[in-house]
């Protein structure tokens, strides 16, 4: 911005090299790229209303009578807003919506917390026999954030102020174009940011803005069926529906984002079949574009919010059965597994869906496995494993496998399939490109094996596998406090009463493992992070003493 103020300064010197359009261009792009900055609008208005005082300028001298200085004005013709210029115009007010969106989400949630805390106080007090006579939204004369005043507040400071300037420029856009201006038309770039605004606008408080979207999807089709083909729908503008649909987590969300997601294939499937079975080869255009991978993740999404696992795997395996034309990347893997592990929490809360306590945990392995598999083919396909670009495209997230896990371990679920997901995904962990990097995955399958292995028929089946475990902690040098104290009679449990992994058993595995009194070698916890974690201490294993 300060290298294009001084090639505007009248003091610039005269080899400069005069702005143009583009200069201008690169600094609003620069300045759109600020995200997170309230402050874009005003500075990128600022440019464009220069760029149209400059372009007024050059066109008043040049319609005067007067004498123009060709060489001081000549490069004034060169600068004129054209279509990126409006678009990024518009840009930089949805940067600002989506400021002040989030902040004004952030308050409502505040004071709507603080309301459900007021009236739970108020129902406290009123069980106790303090009742008040008014039922009305005031706890002591304080007004409180009620649902009414919710729906007053909307509008106010929530981003739609900001979106109703991006929607103006829009119009000043299609009017241009309809003039016939050379360097302005509406395209369907400038449709699809103001679509991606109202995405990042979309929350559960604003159930209304996925139909503003919708208005505004129905009205690119209607003027690409009017002949301006440049404004017809992309799968980005689908999307961009469809995401904000899914970010309302309402109960009819996933519904609606399927919807469009069926529309697309419908409309598509349609259209290939007439220029199958047409003769002719002129027929009526499709506006309606091809669903591809982002609009599959983006309906796992909706589903997600809903905690429905079923349809989130539902999507992968529709994805699967498109015969290559839409393939499932890593962030399809990532959904469906986070989905399944979701559901196991939701099962602890007694929320579940579908099946046995364990059973989404063993799902969510499942399609880990699946993804470890095609990223091993394809390894393979590269060359054997050998090629320096094993990366490719499909691989797990690094936190997959400590998700699974943890939720492994944290479950109810206490059967011998909860032991052979934990196992196997530690071994998967450690010969995958992201191996355990802290003790908690050791100690994750420790808390299984123990749960798993407690009855007294299992005492050498636990006896061998915690000895085994122990020694590879020690071997990769994680062992730390936390695998200690789950061993340790005073800090691990539950403990069985009579039989099996017991207070004595506990103990005694102890003292086999660390000595009598224990001692641990240095080297057991040389790969630690400082400061993260810390090295087990005798004190691990020495009763608690009441402060």
């Amino acid at each position: 911005h300060r290298i294009l103020e001084r090639r505007l300064s009248p003091d610039a010197r005269s080899n400069d090299i005069r702005p143009t359009t583009e200069s201008f261009n690169y600094v609003l792009r620069a300045y759109t790229r600020c995200r997170k900055d309230g402050t874009v609008a005003r500075r990128v208005m600022e440019l464009v209303l220069r760029m149209e005082r400059i372009q007024k300028e050059y066109l008043l001298a040049s319609s005067s009578s007067s004498a123009v200085d060709e060489e001081d004005s000549s490069w004034k013709s060169k600068v004129a807003p054209d279509t990126k210029t409006y678009s990024m115009a518009m840009d930089g007010w949805i940067i600002k919506a989506g400021v002040e969106a989030d902040a004004w989400r952030s308050k409502k949630l505040r004071a709507m917390n603080r309301d459900r805390q007021l009236r739970a106080g108020n129902g406290r007090r009123r069980g106790r026999g303090n009742y008040d006579d008014d039922d009305d939204d005031t706890t002591n004369g304080e007004e409180l954030p009620g649902p009414r005043r919710m729906i007053d507040d909307v509008g106010k400071d929530d981003g739609t102020k900001e979106m109703e300037k991006a929607e103006t420029i829009l119009k000043y856009i299609r009017d241009l174009d309809c003039i016939g201006h050379a360097d302005v038309h509406a395209t369907v770039i400038a449709h699809n940011i103001l679509l991606s605004g109202w995405a990042r606008l979309a929350n559960e408080l604003r159930p209304d803005v996925p139909l503003k979207s919708e208005q505004l999807l129905h009205n690119m089709i209607a003027l690409a069926e009017d002949g301006n083909a440049n404004a017809a729908p992309d799968v980005t503008s689908f999307n961009a529906v469809i995401k904000a649909w899914g970010r309302t987590k309402r109960p009819n969300s996933a519904d609606r984002c399927e919807y469009w997601l069926r529309k697309m294939i419908r409309e598509n499937n349609a259209h290939a079949n007439n220029e199958h079975h047409r003769r002719q080869p002129r027929q009526s255009p499709n506006f309606v574009p091809k669903p591809n991978v982002q609009t599959y993740n983006l309906v796992m999404d909706a589903h997600f919010q809903l905690s429905d696992a079923a349809r989130v795997q539902d999507m992968i395996v529709e994805m699967d059965g498109t015969n290559g034309l839409v393939v499932p990347n890593n962030e399809s893997f990532s959904k469906v597994i986070r989905a399944w592990l979701n559901d196991e929490l939701n099962e602890e809360r007694g929320r579940a869906q579908y099946g046995l306590p364990g059973l989404s945990v063993e799902n969510a392995w499942r399609w880990l496995d699946e993804l470890l598999q095609r990223e091993k083919k394809q390894g393979d396909c590269n060359g054997n494993g050998t090629n320096g670009e094993l990366s490719g495209l499909l691989g797990p997230a690094p936190d997959l496998f400590s998700s699974i896990l943890k939720t492994a371990a944290r479950t109810s679920a206490r059967g011998e399939n909860m032991l052979m997901v934990g196992s196997q995904t530690f071994w998967a962990m450690k010969a995958s490109r992201f191996p355990p990097d802290s003790s908690l995955a050791y100690t994750w399958l420790l808390e299984i094996a123990l749960k798993v292995l407690s009855s007294p028929e299992n005492d050498k089946r636990r006896r061998e596998f915690v000895t085994s475990l122990f020694e590879q902690c020690c071997r990769d040098g994680f062992l730390s406090s936390k695998f200690v104290r789950k061993l340790s009679p005073f800090y691990g449990g539950p403990f069985c009463k009579d039989e099996g992994w017991t207070f004595e058993e506990s103990k005694r595995v102890c003292e086999e493992l660390f000595g009598d009194p224990p001692c641990f070698a240095s080297a057991w916890s040389r790969n630690l992070k400082c400061g993260q974690e810390h090295p087990p201490q005798p004190t691990d294993l020495v009763q608690k003493t009441k402060s």
